[in-house]
Protein backbone atom coordinates (compact mmCIF):
# COMPACT_ATOMS: atom_id res chain seq x y z
CA UNK A 1 0.00 0.00 0.00
CA UNK A 2 2.89 2.36 0.66
CA UNK A 3 4.49 1.88 -2.76
CA UNK A 4 1.84 3.83 -4.76
CA UNK A 5 1.95 6.64 -2.21
CA UNK A 6 5.76 6.86 -2.38
CA UNK A 7 5.68 6.85 -6.18
CA UNK A 8 3.07 9.62 -6.20
CA UNK A 9 5.23 11.71 -3.89
CA UNK A 10 8.22 11.31 -6.18
CA UNK A 11 6.28 12.34 -9.30
CA UNK A 12 4.19 15.05 -7.61
CA UNK A 13 3.51 18.19 -9.63
CA UNK A 14 4.13 21.63 -8.24
CA UNK A 15 1.02 23.80 -7.81
CA UNK A 16 1.26 27.10 -9.75
CA UNK A 17 1.78 30.21 -7.65
CA UNK A 18 -1.45 32.02 -8.56
CA UNK A 19 -0.89 35.19 -6.45
CA UNK A 20 2.53 35.70 -8.09
CA UNK A 21 0.99 35.26 -11.54
CA UNK A 22 -1.76 37.74 -10.58
CA UNK A 23 0.83 40.33 -9.51
CA UNK A 24 2.69 39.87 -12.80
CA UNK A 25 -0.55 40.28 -14.78
CA UNK A 26 -1.42 43.42 -12.83
CA UNK A 27 1.99 44.95 -13.55
CA UNK A 28 1.35 44.34 -17.25
CA UNK A 29 -2.01 46.14 -17.02
CA UNK A 30 -4.09 42.93 -17.32
CA UNK A 31 -6.38 43.56 -14.36
CA UNK A 32 -9.12 41.11 -15.38
CA UNK A 33 -6.56 38.32 -15.79
CA UNK A 34 -5.24 39.11 -12.32
CA UNK A 35 -8.79 38.94 -10.95
CA UNK A 36 -9.36 35.55 -12.62
CA UNK A 37 -6.17 34.16 -11.09
CA UNK A 38 -7.03 35.45 -7.62
CA UNK A 39 -10.59 34.10 -7.88
CA UNK A 40 -9.12 30.67 -8.63
CA UNK A 41 -6.69 31.07 -5.73
CA UNK A 42 -9.55 31.88 -3.33
CA UNK A 43 -11.28 28.66 -4.42
CA UNK A 44 -8.15 26.78 -3.34
CA UNK A 45 -7.51 28.84 -0.20
CA UNK A 46 -10.84 30.27 1.01
CA UNK A 47 -9.41 30.88 4.49
CA UNK A 48 -6.70 33.29 3.26
CA UNK A 49 -8.08 36.71 4.28
CA UNK A 50 -5.04 38.54 2.91
CA UNK A 51 -5.72 37.04 -0.51
CA UNK A 52 -9.36 38.13 -0.16
CA UNK A 53 -8.26 41.71 0.50
CA UNK A 54 -5.95 41.58 -2.51
CA UNK A 55 -8.85 40.40 -4.66
CA UNK A 56 -11.00 43.25 -3.33
CA UNK A 57 -8.29 45.74 -4.25
CA UNK A 58 -8.14 44.34 -7.80
CA UNK A 59 -11.90 44.71 -8.18
CA UNK A 60 -11.57 48.29 -6.94
CA UNK A 61 -8.89 49.01 -9.57
CA UNK A 62 -11.20 47.58 -12.25
CA UNK A 63 -14.00 49.93 -11.13
CA UNK A 64 -16.23 47.10 -9.84
CA UNK A 65 -16.98 48.50 -6.41
CA UNK A 66 -19.84 46.11 -5.66
CA UNK A 67 -17.59 43.05 -5.96
CA UNK A 68 -14.84 44.91 -4.12
CA UNK A 69 -17.16 45.67 -1.19
CA UNK A 70 -18.37 42.06 -0.97
CA UNK A 71 -14.82 40.74 -0.77
CA UNK A 72 -13.79 43.34 1.81
CA UNK A 73 -16.78 42.42 3.94
CA UNK A 74 -16.07 38.70 3.68
CA UNK A 75 -12.41 39.21 4.61
CA UNK A 76 -13.48 41.34 7.58
CA UNK A 77 -15.91 38.66 8.82
CA UNK A 78 -13.35 35.87 8.36
CA UNK A 79 -10.72 37.75 10.34
CA UNK A 80 -13.03 38.44 13.25
CA UNK A 81 -13.98 34.79 13.78
CA UNK A 82 -10.68 33.35 15.09
CA UNK A 83 -9.48 36.57 16.73
CA UNK A 84 -10.89 37.73 20.07
CA UNK A 85 -8.30 40.45 20.66
CA UNK A 86 -9.76 43.97 20.50
CA UNK A 87 -8.85 46.10 18.73
CA UNK A 88 -7.51 43.93 15.89
CA UNK A 89 -5.53 46.12 13.52
CA UNK A 90 -6.08 43.79 10.57
CA UNK A 91 -9.85 43.84 11.02
CA UNK A 92 -9.81 47.61 11.47
CA UNK A 93 -7.80 47.99 8.27
CA UNK A 94 -10.22 45.81 6.36
CA UNK A 95 -13.18 47.72 7.78
CA UNK A 96 -11.68 51.02 6.65
CA UNK A 97 -11.12 49.64 3.17
CA UNK A 98 -14.76 48.54 3.05
CA UNK A 99 -15.94 52.03 4.02
CA UNK A 100 -13.73 53.54 1.34
CA UNK A 101 -15.16 51.11 -1.18
CA UNK A 102 -18.71 52.14 -0.27
CA UNK A 103 -17.80 55.78 -0.71
CA UNK A 104 -16.37 54.98 -4.14
CA UNK A 105 -19.54 53.09 -5.13
CA UNK A 106 -20.74 56.18 -6.97
CA UNK A 107 -18.02 55.64 -9.56
CA UNK A 108 -19.31 52.17 -10.44
CA UNK A 109 -21.37 52.22 -13.61
CA UNK A 110 -23.66 49.65 -15.18
CA UNK A 111 -21.77 50.21 -18.45
CA UNK A 112 -18.84 48.28 -16.94
CA UNK A 113 -19.37 44.64 -17.94
CA UNK A 114 -16.45 42.52 -16.66
CA UNK A 115 -15.26 39.48 -18.60
CA UNK A 116 -12.82 37.09 -16.95
CA UNK A 117 -10.45 35.62 -19.56
CA UNK A 118 -9.65 31.95 -20.04
CA UNK A 119 -6.18 30.89 -18.85
CA UNK A 120 -5.85 27.33 -20.20
CA UNK A 121 -2.10 26.88 -19.54
CA UNK A 122 -2.44 27.50 -15.80
CA UNK A 123 -5.64 25.43 -15.72
CA UNK A 124 -3.82 22.41 -17.17
CA UNK A 125 -1.09 22.73 -14.54
CA UNK A 126 -3.73 22.86 -11.79
CA UNK A 127 -5.39 19.79 -13.29
CA UNK A 128 -2.11 17.87 -13.18
CA UNK A 129 -1.56 19.00 -9.59
CA UNK A 130 -5.05 17.78 -8.67
CA UNK A 131 -4.29 14.35 -10.16
CA UNK A 132 -1.10 14.26 -8.11
CA UNK A 133 -3.11 15.01 -4.94
CA UNK A 134 -5.52 12.22 -5.86
CA UNK A 135 -2.67 9.73 -6.18
CA UNK A 136 -1.37 10.77 -2.75
CA UNK A 137 -4.94 10.53 -1.34
CA UNK A 138 -5.21 14.20 -0.49
CA UNK A 139 -8.78 14.33 -1.69
CA UNK A 140 -9.82 17.68 -0.25
CA UNK A 141 -6.83 19.43 -1.81
CA UNK A 142 -7.53 17.70 -5.09
CA UNK A 143 -11.17 18.85 -5.01
CA UNK A 144 -10.27 22.49 -4.42
CA UNK A 145 -7.52 22.41 -7.05
CA UNK A 146 -9.91 20.98 -9.64
CA UNK A 147 -12.41 23.74 -8.89
CA UNK A 148 -9.71 26.34 -9.43
CA UNK A 149 -8.85 24.73 -12.77
CA UNK A 150 -12.51 24.99 -13.87
CA UNK A 151 -12.53 28.67 -12.87
CA UNK A 152 -9.65 29.35 -15.25
CA UNK A 153 -10.80 27.18 -18.16
CA UNK A 154 -14.41 26.00 -18.52
CA UNK A 155 -13.50 23.78 -21.50
CA UNK A 156 -11.22 21.57 -19.40
CA UNK A 157 -11.97 17.90 -20.06
CA UNK A 158 -12.32 15.13 -17.50
CA UNK A 159 -13.33 17.33 -14.56
CA UNK A 160 -16.83 16.04 -13.74
CA UNK A 161 -16.04 12.31 -13.33
CA UNK A 162 -13.00 13.12 -11.21
CA UNK A 163 -15.01 15.46 -8.97
CA UNK A 164 -17.68 12.80 -8.47
CA UNK A 165 -14.95 10.26 -7.64
CA UNK A 166 -13.43 12.66 -5.08
CA UNK A 167 -16.75 13.26 -3.32
CA UNK A 168 -17.35 9.51 -3.15
CA UNK A 169 -13.97 9.12 -1.46
CA UNK A 170 -14.79 11.99 0.89
CA UNK A 171 -18.25 10.45 1.55
CA UNK A 172 -19.78 13.86 1.00
CA UNK A 173 -23.16 13.55 -0.74
CA UNK A 174 -24.09 17.17 -0.08
CA UNK A 175 -20.76 18.26 -1.53
CA UNK A 176 -21.66 16.73 -4.91
CA UNK A 177 -24.89 18.74 -5.11
CA UNK A 178 -23.08 21.89 -3.98
CA UNK A 179 -20.51 21.37 -6.73
CA UNK A 180 -23.25 20.90 -9.31
CA UNK A 181 -24.88 24.19 -8.29
CA UNK A 182 -21.50 25.96 -8.13
CA UNK A 183 -20.63 24.77 -11.64
CA UNK A 184 -23.94 25.96 -13.08
CA UNK A 185 -23.50 29.32 -11.38
CA UNK A 186 -20.08 30.03 -12.92
CA UNK A 187 -20.39 27.97 -16.17
CA UNK A 188 -24.14 27.79 -17.00
CA UNK A 189 -23.41 26.73 -20.59
CA UNK A 190 -20.20 24.78 -19.96
CA UNK A 191 -19.42 21.33 -21.37
CA UNK A 192 -20.91 19.56 -18.31
CA UNK A 193 -23.93 21.83 -17.80
CA UNK A 194 -26.40 19.56 -19.65
CA UNK A 195 -25.35 16.46 -17.67
CA UNK A 196 -25.58 18.34 -14.38
CA UNK A 197 -29.04 19.68 -15.23
CA UNK A 198 -30.25 16.14 -15.95
CA UNK A 199 -28.96 15.02 -12.56
CA UNK A 200 -30.67 17.94 -10.81
CA UNK A 201 -33.92 17.62 -12.76
CA UNK A 202 -35.88 16.09 -9.85
CA UNK A 203 -34.29 18.23 -7.13
CA UNK A 204 -36.27 21.43 -7.91
CA UNK A 205 -33.20 23.56 -7.14
CA UNK A 206 -33.10 25.54 -10.39
CA UNK A 207 -34.93 28.51 -11.87
CA UNK A 208 -35.21 29.83 -15.42
CA UNK A 209 -34.25 33.13 -17.00
CA UNK A 210 -34.87 34.53 -20.49
CA UNK A 211 -32.26 36.97 -21.83
CA UNK A 212 -33.24 39.19 -24.75
CA UNK A 213 -32.05 42.36 -26.49
CA UNK A 214 -32.98 44.52 -29.48
CA UNK A 215 -29.92 43.28 -31.40
CA UNK A 216 -27.79 40.14 -30.85
CA UNK A 217 -25.41 40.67 -27.93
CA UNK A 218 -22.85 38.58 -26.09
CA UNK A 219 -23.94 37.68 -22.56
CA UNK A 220 -21.97 37.61 -19.30
CA UNK A 221 -23.20 36.17 -16.02
CA UNK A 222 -21.28 37.32 -12.94
CA UNK A 223 -18.02 38.11 -14.81
CA UNK A 224 -18.15 34.89 -16.87
CA UNK A 225 -18.91 34.95 -20.60
CA UNK A 226 -21.75 32.65 -21.63
CA UNK A 227 -20.21 30.09 -24.02
CA UNK A 228 -21.41 26.89 -25.66
CA UNK A 229 -19.71 23.50 -25.54
CA UNK A 230 -17.32 24.48 -28.33
CA UNK A 231 -16.11 27.56 -26.47
CA UNK A 232 -17.94 30.11 -28.66
CA UNK A 233 -19.86 33.06 -27.22
CA UNK A 234 -23.62 32.64 -27.04
CA UNK A 235 -25.63 35.62 -28.26
CA UNK A 236 -29.12 36.78 -27.45
CA UNK A 237 -31.86 35.70 -27.43
CA UNK A 238 -31.24 33.05 -24.77
CA UNK A 239 -34.43 31.22 -23.80
CA UNK A 240 -35.00 29.17 -20.66
CA UNK A 241 -31.48 29.27 -19.22
CA UNK A 242 -31.63 27.29 -15.97
CA UNK A 243 -29.60 28.63 -13.05
CA UNK A 244 -29.37 27.91 -9.33
CA UNK A 245 -31.33 30.16 -7.02
CA UNK A 246 -29.59 33.44 -6.27
CA UNK A 247 -28.87 36.96 -7.45
CA UNK A 248 -26.88 37.47 -10.64
CA UNK A 249 -25.44 40.32 -12.65
CA UNK A 250 -26.27 39.75 -16.32
CA UNK A 251 -24.31 41.80 -18.83
CA UNK A 252 -24.87 42.57 -22.50
CA UNK A 253 -21.98 43.35 -24.85
CA UNK A 254 -22.39 44.42 -28.49
CA UNK A 255 -19.04 45.15 -30.14
CA UNK A 256 -20.69 46.26 -33.38
CA UNK A 257 -22.60 49.04 -31.61
CA UNK A 258 -19.97 49.75 -28.91
CA UNK A 259 -22.45 49.08 -26.13
CA UNK A 260 -22.11 47.40 -22.75
CA UNK A 261 -24.83 47.21 -20.11
CA UNK A 262 -25.61 45.02 -17.13
CA UNK A 263 -28.64 44.37 -14.97
CA UNK A 264 -29.20 42.61 -11.63
CA UNK A 265 -31.66 39.72 -11.67
CA UNK A 266 -32.96 37.38 -8.98
CA UNK A 267 -33.54 33.72 -9.89
CA UNK A 268 -35.85 31.65 -7.70
CA UNK A 269 -36.50 27.92 -7.60
CA UNK A 270 -39.11 26.78 -10.08
CA UNK A 271 -39.82 30.31 -11.34
CA UNK A 272 -39.13 32.19 -14.56
CA UNK A 273 -37.30 35.52 -14.74
CA UNK A 274 -36.72 37.78 -17.72
CA UNK A 275 -34.01 40.31 -18.58
CA UNK A 276 -34.25 42.48 -21.69
CA UNK A 277 -32.06 45.26 -23.03
CA UNK A 278 -33.98 47.66 -25.26
CA UNK A 279 -31.68 49.99 -27.12
CA UNK A 280 -31.44 51.99 -30.29
CA UNK A 281 -28.53 52.87 -32.56
CA UNK A 282 -27.19 56.28 -33.51
CA UNK A 283 -25.60 56.33 -36.96
CA UNK A 284 -23.30 59.34 -37.02
CA UNK A 285 -21.97 60.93 -40.20
CA UNK A 286 -21.20 64.61 -39.59
CA UNK A 287 -18.99 66.88 -41.70
CA UNK A 288 -16.95 68.37 -40.13
CA UNK A 289 -16.74 65.58 -37.60
CA UNK A 290 -17.51 66.16 -33.96
CA UNK A 291 -17.92 64.34 -30.67
CA UNK A 292 -21.41 63.18 -29.68
CA UNK A 293 -22.61 63.57 -26.09
CA UNK A 294 -25.94 62.61 -24.55
CA UNK A 295 -27.60 63.21 -21.18
CA UNK A 296 -30.80 61.55 -19.85
CA UNK A 297 -33.81 63.83 -19.51
CA UNK A 298 -34.96 62.07 -16.31
CA UNK A 299 -33.59 59.69 -13.71
CA UNK A 300 -30.61 59.73 -11.33
CA UNK A 301 -28.24 60.81 -14.14
CA UNK A 302 -30.40 63.64 -15.36
CA UNK A 303 -28.34 66.34 -17.05
CA UNK A 304 -25.06 64.39 -16.85
CA UNK A 305 -23.55 64.28 -20.32
CA UNK A 306 -21.67 61.18 -21.42
CA UNK A 307 -19.19 61.17 -24.30
CA UNK A 308 -20.09 58.43 -26.81
CA UNK A 309 -16.78 58.54 -28.67
CA UNK A 310 -16.01 58.79 -32.37
CA UNK A 311 -17.90 55.80 -33.73
CA UNK A 312 -20.17 55.55 -36.75
CA UNK A 313 -22.63 53.28 -34.91
CA UNK A 314 -23.36 53.83 -31.23
CA UNK A 315 -25.81 51.82 -29.14
CA UNK A 316 -27.88 53.81 -26.64
CA UNK A 317 -30.41 52.33 -24.15
CA UNK A 318 -34.03 53.24 -24.79
CA UNK A 319 -35.18 56.52 -23.27
CA UNK A 320 -35.29 60.28 -23.75
CA UNK A 321 -32.00 62.16 -24.07
CA UNK A 322 -30.53 65.53 -24.84
CA UNK A 323 -28.08 65.08 -27.71
CA UNK A 324 -25.38 67.62 -28.33
CA UNK A 325 -22.29 67.75 -30.52
CA UNK A 326 -19.49 70.23 -31.20
CA UNK A 327 -17.37 70.17 -34.34
CA UNK A 328 -13.69 69.46 -33.81
CA UNK A 329 -12.78 72.92 -35.05
CA UNK A 330 -15.53 74.61 -33.03
CA UNK A 331 -17.28 75.91 -36.15
CA UNK A 332 -20.64 74.20 -35.60
CA UNK A 333 -22.83 73.02 -32.75
CA UNK A 334 -25.79 70.67 -32.45
CA UNK A 335 -28.34 70.24 -29.65
CA UNK A 336 -31.63 68.28 -29.87
CA UNK A 337 -33.91 66.29 -27.61
CA UNK A 338 -34.41 62.77 -28.94
CA UNK A 339 -36.48 59.74 -27.95
CA UNK A 340 -34.88 56.33 -28.53
CA UNK A 341 -36.96 53.16 -28.64
CA UNK A 342 -35.79 49.57 -28.74
CA UNK A 343 -34.63 48.59 -32.23
CA UNK A 344 -34.69 52.18 -33.52
CA UNK A 345 -31.99 53.48 -35.84
CA UNK A 346 -31.48 57.27 -35.78
CA UNK A 347 -29.32 59.03 -38.35
CA UNK A 348 -27.29 62.03 -37.21
CA UNK A 349 -26.05 63.39 -40.53
CA UNK A 350 -26.61 67.16 -40.46
CA UNK A 351 -25.60 70.03 -38.19
CA UNK A 352 -28.70 72.01 -39.14
CA UNK A 353 -31.51 69.40 -39.28
CA UNK A 354 -32.75 67.23 -36.40
CA UNK A 355 -31.86 63.52 -36.38
CA UNK A 356 -34.07 61.21 -38.47
CA UNK A 357 -35.60 57.94 -37.33
CA UNK A 358 -35.04 55.42 -40.14
CA UNK A 359 -36.69 52.25 -38.86
CA UNK A 360 -37.90 50.68 -35.65
CA UNK A 361 -38.77 47.26 -34.31
CA UNK A 362 -36.77 44.13 -33.63
CA UNK A 363 -34.92 42.33 -36.41
CA UNK A 364 -37.40 39.46 -36.50
CA UNK A 365 -40.34 41.82 -37.02
CA UNK A 366 -38.51 43.66 -39.79
CA UNK A 367 -37.64 40.38 -41.54
CA UNK A 368 -41.27 39.25 -41.35
CA UNK A 369 -42.53 42.50 -42.80
CA UNK A 370 -40.01 42.29 -45.68
CA UNK A 371 -40.90 38.69 -46.48
CA UNK A 372 -44.59 39.59 -46.32
CA UNK A 373 -44.06 42.39 -48.84
CA UNK A 374 -42.15 40.08 -51.19
CA UNK A 375 -44.91 37.45 -51.06
CA UNK A 376 -47.55 40.08 -51.85
CA UNK A 377 -45.54 41.29 -54.85
CA UNK A 378 -45.25 37.73 -56.18
CA UNK A 379 -49.01 37.21 -55.89
CA UNK A 380 -49.62 40.34 -57.92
Amino acid sequence: MLIPVLISLLISVKVPDLPAQADAAQRQGQTMKAIALMEAYMVMRPEDSEGRVHLAELYSIAGLMGASTRNYRQAYNDRCKPCNVKPCWKAQRCRKLEILSKRMKVSERDEIVPRLPRIPDTAKKLFKAARSFMRSRKYRKAERTLRAAVMLDPMLKGVLPKMEYLFRKLKDKKGVTEFYLWYLRIRPAGPYAAKIRRKLRKSNLLGRVDIESSWPCMVTIDNHTLMNRRGKEIRTPVKGLTLPEGRYSIGFICLEHHLAKRFPVSVRKGQNAKVRLDYGVLRVSLKPWGRIKIAPVAGPRKGRFMDLGLYEKIGVPAGKYVLQAVAHDGSKKLRHEISIAGGTVIDVTSWNRPPKVKRSGDRKKRKKSRSHRRSRRRRR
